[in-house]
């Protein structure tokens, strides 16, 4: 009756440590995305930072400076960043299908 105890408590423990190997890559994957996530966002912020278009003559950031909207395309900025809104005292008219103001300043990375 015992002959096959042994074996079925390796199938046991290998289940165990199967179970947990598979927790911890789900743990581990879903902090990855979120890593992933953020890093997307923060060069998404980088480029509208540097963008030319995003700067006055003395390099300050430009709220009414004009992007093409398809550069950003995916990028989620805080809101009153890249924005089809005028800013206030922007002059100009933009595309909204095309185009977007840079608008505030996003926070730096």
């Amino acid at each position: 009756m015992k002959r096959g105890q042994g074996t079925f408590e390796y199938v046991l423990l290998l289940g165990g440590v199967l179970l947990i190997v598979v927790l911890a890559i789900v743990v581990l994957q879903q902090t990855a995305q979120q890593g992933f996530q953020g890093a997307g966002q923060q060069q998404c912020t980088a480029r509208l930072l540097t963008d030319i278009s995003c700067r006055n003559a003395q390099g300050n950031f430009n709220s009414c400076g004009v992007v093409t909207a398809s550069t950003y395309q995916g990028c989620q900025f805080q809101a009153g960043t890249f924005t089809t809104a005028a800013p206030t005292g922007c002059t100009n008219t933009i595309d909204a299908a095309t185009q977007r103001y840079c608008g505030r300043a996003p926070i730096g990375p």
